[in-house]
């Protein structure tokens, strides 16, 4: 079956570049042997169309996809970074508060300012690339330094350091979320000892 298969294949093929007319394939090659040689060509030509056009779609998209994880992981570290270096700010302009008697407000030190502005930037450039659990957390962050409900300096650094580190913890979840790296575990807080 296989070696008539191929005699009539080759038959066919023979027929059809020595016949110049329709007539005279027609005459010479029943529908079935026309038929056998035309739906592999065809199917050929059909696949020769639509395979680079499906294939050159993937790959834009998976190329799309990349780049946009790319960026979200540029954000979120980009994110945390600022937000490091906001709670770094914040306890150097406490403590030289703290040193110089509680005369200097939080709001005259410059590298604080910086770094509020810097986060504040992030916190309303969010949304397209990070989640909005982690603008909202950005946000927090930005707006806990403005707040001047407190009876004391300590009062104050304990509310505000504790507001950063839990959105600091939320930012870092929802980065991993978002970049599909494995959420870290909470950790249980240390016992304090009084």
């Amino acid at each position: 079956s296989t070696t008539s298969a191929r005699r009539r294949w080759k038959r066919s093929a023979l027929c059809f570049s020595r016949c110049l007319t329709t007539s005279e394939v027609s005459s010479k090659m029943s529908t079935k042997d026309l038929l056998q040689l035309c739906v592999p060509v065809l199917a050929t030509l059909l696949g020769l169309y639509f395979g680079p056009r499906i294939a050159v779609s993937l790959a834009l998209r998976q190329f799309h996809q990349q780049k946009l994880w790319e960026k979200k992981v540029e954000a979120y570290q980009q994110l945390l970074g600022d937000m490091s270096h906001l709670c770094q700010a914040y306890c150097s302009a406490f403590d030289n508060s703290v040193m110089q008697g509680g005369e200097q407000t939080l709001e005259s030190h410059d590298e604080l300012k910086k770094a509020v502005q810097t986060i504040q930037r992030h916190a309303y450039a969010g949304g397209f690339i990070i989640s909005l659990e982690a603008e909202v957390a950005v946000q927090k962050c930005a707006g806990t330094l403005t707040v001047n409900m407190f009876t004391s300096a300590h009062e104050a650094y304990d509310a505000i350091s504790d507001s950063l580190l839990k959105n600091i913890k939320v930012l870092k979840r929802c980065a991993a979320q978002d970049c599909g790296f494995p959420v870290p575990e909470e950790q249980p807080e240390p016992p304090t000892t009084a």
